[in-house]
């Protein structure tokens, strides 16, 4: 994610994270901003406070753009985000929070700093509103500015507590990875205590989060972390690194480096299990592309055969129809394994003929004569039987006499026997039913 959208979605958790739960009277904001103002005015000249309250709101773009008192602006971040609590105003709001999210990323590390100090004591506000403020100022500096916001949480930091630092812990080092990844992991193993301790374990979130983020940084790293970490569950740190994965890019990268990484693992059963969760994960994660896409990625990923077979054996995805009738054709042609022929093809067409049985009829009418095509029939014909006899025994026909499954036959005769009894009589004499 590059480094708007990053800072967008801060912004955007900062706003959900406010509430705009104090200050809801929009005097009140007023209030915060001229305290504000007065205490920069005891050091300095201030702008006008005999101006009215609604132009105090409306302080001129331009000239607050080009301002560098951080008093000024921490002002201003407090009315902006007090004032803005009124009914039906949420375009207005999100237009707001673009506006900080250009502002803020524009300033200096140094002045950042400022302003954080500037929130920390200033007054007129309730402690929450002071948190929001805080988080997301901190969110702004690690964003943009990673090595100074772990500077100032490992020395000096804001009075902030849970979600707060472990967001604020994460993204700088998300983004310092970028840079230098070798100093991210020396920062989290020497600071890691900063989110610990705590009844919830966000010790644990953010070294899941770096896991995620760091995936799609560089892989290599990724899959260092998992020693580097000391986490003992290496197949749920496998398969998070492979889920954070969304395009073929960055699948072709982490499965390389899952390679390598599992070169490093010496016992033969663990690296099964972790060849399992990372083929299911990247799989999977490809369908997040389109079913035709991700298929289509499969095909030329460089899985091995007993790979492919192992994982759609055991994978029963939720898909629409018309994606199901695609997963089928896939197997039919790249898979001749036992168990996706005999099992897994057969299992996902009594499945489907359950919801939408016109559709797996069509589709078992175009398969190629095979296998695969004679055990989905024998499935398909003993789902249909009790509901659609006629149906049923056409498809039972098309299977060879000593491979028609009898309680298949006794199904379709008891549907028969309830609806048609010619055609119950008919049957019964054909297959020897007294």
């Amino acid at each position: 994610m590059n480094a708007p959208l990053l800072l967008t979605a801060c912004i955007a958790a900062a706003t959900l994270a406010f509430g705009f739960r104090n200050h809801r009277q929009l005097d009140a904001a007023n209030t915060a901003y001229r305290q504000a103002l007065q205490q920069a005015a005891s050091r300095k000249n201030s702008p006008n406070l005999s101006e009215k309250p609604q132009r105090v709101r409306s302080l001129d773009r331009a000239r607050s753009q080009r301002s560098n008192d951080p008093q000024i602006l921490a002002a201003e971040l407090i009315a902006s985000m007090q004032g803005s609590d009124t009914p039906g105003n949420d375009r207005d709001r999100r237009q707001l929070m673009l506006d900080w999210q250009r502002r803020l990323s524009a300033l200096k590390p140094s002045l950042l700093k400022e302003i954080i100090g500037e929130i920390e004591t200033a007054t007129g506000i309730g402690d929450e509103t002071r948190r929001d403020l805080l988080h997301l100022l901190l969110q702004s500096l690690a964003e943009n500015h990673p090595q100074t916001a772990l500077e100032l949480l490992s020395g000096n930091p804001p009075p902030l507590q849970g979600y707060r630092v472990a967001d604020a812990v994460t993204l700088s080092l998300l983004r310092l990875m970028e840079m230098d990844p070798a100093a991210a992991i020396d920062w989290y193993r020497q600071h890691r205590s900063i989110v610990s301790g705590t009844d919830t374990d966000w010790e644990q979130v953010v070294t899941e989060d770096l896991l995620r983020g760091s995936s799609l940084i560089d892989p290599k790293v990724a899959f260092s972390l998992i020693k580097e970490f000391e986490l003992s569950d290496a197949e749920r740190s496998v398969g998070m690194i492979a889920n954070a994965t969304r395009t073929a890019a960055q699948r072709d990268a982490v499965l390389a480096a899952f390679r390598e990484y599992l070169g490093t693992v010496s016992d033969p059963e663990q690296r099964g299990v972790l060849v399992r969760e990372a083929v299911s994960a990247l799989i999977m994660s490809a369908r997040f592309e389109g079913l035709d896409r991700g298929l289509r990625w499969v095909e030329t990923a460089g899985f091995t055969t007993d790979e492919l077979e192992d994982h759609f054996s055991r994978s029963f995805p939720v898909l629409t129809s018309e994606e199901t009738g695609k997963w089928l054709d896939w197997m039919v042609k790249n898979l001749s394994g036992k168990e996706a022929t005999i099992q897994t093809i057969p299992q996902m067409v009594s499945d489907w003929a359950q919801g939408d049985y016109i559709a797996a009829d069509k589709w078992l009418a175009a398969t190629p004569e095979g296998p695969a095509k004679t055990a989905a029939a024998a499935s398909y014909a003993s789902a249909l039987a009790p509901y659609h006899p006629d149906i049923a025994v056409r498809w039972l026909e098309t299977l060879p006499p000593g491979n028609r499954p009898e309680h298949t036959i006794q199904s379709i005769h008891q549907a028969f026997l309830k609806s048609d009894s010619a055609a119950a009589a008919a049957f019964a004499a054909k297959y020897g039913i007294e």
